[in-house]
């Protein structure tokens, strides 16, 4: 969460903990490096995290993480300081943050949009 989805201080150790056990029973099939459940393996009990409690599985988890505020900004500005430069403004972040949103955090529909925007071709992206 804080590396690839959140940064730091937006969630909290509870939150790591209850996410862990929604990914339960996943594996790696060691013969043919598939991934894989084992329905055996999953803990179903209801976990709290980021406030809201249910049966969570991973996918429900990643779910919830995708639509906390902090989420769409932080990966958009991630994005952007690796293809453009390193800091973007407060509003370009959130026009970024809510194209990003828009396109329900499909990638390639994000960049097409992002390498199209007349800020990705300006004099202080070309010089970065």
């Amino acid at each position: 969460m804080e590396l690839f989805t959140l940064g730091e201080g937006h969630y909290t150790e509870s939150d790591i903990k209850e996410a862990t056990r929604a990914f339960t029973g996943y594996r790696i099939d060691g013969s043919n490096q598939s991934f894989k459940f084992i329905s055996q393996q999953f803990d179903p009990d209801p976990k709290t995290f980021m406030g809201q409690t249910g049966n969570w599985d991973s996918d429900q988890i990643i779910d919830i993480i995708l639509t906390n505020p902090h989420c769409a900004p932080f990966v958009a500005t991630r994005i952007w300081r690796f293809f453009a430069y390193e800091d973007p403004a407060p509003q370009l972040v959130e026009v970024l943050a809510s194209k990003l949103r828009n396109v329900h955090y499909q990638i390639r529909l994000f960049m097409k949009q992002l390498f199209a925007s007349g800020e990705f071709h300006s004099a202080k992206s070309r010089n970065s």
